[in-house]
């Protein structure tokens, strides 16, 4: 069950501790930042569900295991990640109608959820329907990036596992064994600011890097902007449709400002030292803190209100001080 994982040892210790043990739950909710390994757990603890072999039970090399990480097995079910679309409510209702039927090869039917934040709040409701009556045999597993915006009566009714991210030399070793140098390893996971897909990705798509190097330094030159120009920024922003991708930007900006004062490691930043410190004489962690709470709250807000996002992304960046 550990093959390709980075990390997260004490919350596979609990799943084959539930698989081992029998104890199945009707529904259960990984939630963690974007690209900390959720959906690769959840892929494998559906494998390690579903696989009728116990000696290949934690390996997932079986046919079954196979054709589940492939989507191609009929007692699994997934509903991947719609963004930037919302999962509307049509795909909840065809999903209710298959979980009717009996299973085919299993004794279970296992339906995974990616970023369940996504839904339509029609989409929740109408699920939230079938986890109040489950159909025996069948075990949701549901991932999210945002805990609270999802329903509190379908967090209830889940055990809830929390996805931390793990040390960054566990990281660089990792990336280390694809094949990068020791030097690149180390500045791409202090980069990725403890999240393994996302330092996983900067290695097989370069230009996935690139663009987010531009992103960052773009956010980075923002903080010198006067209120005015910050102002005409996000009307652009909005123009070319790039507002959901630059508050991940933010977020994982912030996430990496953080781990720099911490640990004053700045190695672990594409921005040079001297503009670093700068920064950190208007920014101190509680303000950082403050300031991923919020831009956290926007996505939340987007996501499942009509909120204004233009308005949103400009008291964002007018909350910045001016560097």
């Amino acid at each position: 069950m550990q093959d390709h994982i980075i990390g997260h040892e004490k919350n596979i210790k609990i799943l084959k501790k539930i698989l081992l043990g029998g104890n199945l739950q009707h529904a259960y909710l990984f939630y963690g930042p974007d690209h900390i390994g959720k959906s690769l757990i959840a892929f494998k603890f559906a494998q390690a569900i579903l696989c009728p072999k116990n000696e290949d039970r934690f390996k997932n090399i079986c046919s079954i295991c196979k054709n589940v990480r492939n989507n191609n097995y009929p007692d699994f079910f997934y509903l991947p990640n719609p963004y930037p679309s919302k999962l509307k409510i049509e795909t909840v209702r065809t999903l209710r109608k298959s979980l009717g039927l009996k299973s085919y090869q299993a004794s279970h039917q296992v339906v995974l959820i990616e970023n369940m934040e996504n839904f339509t709040i029609e989409a929740a409701n109408a699920f939230l329907k079938i986890l109040e009556e489950p159909h025996k045999g069948v075990i949701f597993i549901i991932t999210t990036s945002n805990l609270n915006s999802l329903p509190s009566t379908i967090i209830s009714r889940c055990q809830v596992i929390n996805f931390q991210p793990p040390p960054i030399s566990l990281i660089e070793r990792a990336l280390i064994k694809r094949g990068l140098e020791k030097e690149k390893a180390g500045i791409l996971s202090q980069i990725s600011s403890g999240l393994p897909g996302l330092a996983i990705r900067f290695t097989e798509k370069p230009e996935i890097f690139s663009s987010y190097k531009e992103l960052f330094k773009k956010f980075i030159d923002i903080l010198s902007y006067s209120d005015f120009k910050k102002l005409l920024f996000v009307h652009d922003l909005i123009n070319k449709e790039q507002s959901d991708d630059f508050l991940k930007i933010i977020t994982i900006a912030l996430r990496n400002f953080l781990l720099i004062k911490i640990k004053s490691c700045f190695a672990a930043s594409i921005i040079e030292e001297k503009l670093l410190k700068k920064i950190f004489k208007k920014l101190s962690i509680k303000q950082i803190l403050q300031l991923l709470e919020q831009t956290k709250k926007i996505q939340f807000l987007l996501a499942k209100t009509n909120i204004n996002k233009k308005m949103a992304l400009e008291i964002l960046l007018l909350n910045f001080p001016r560097i």
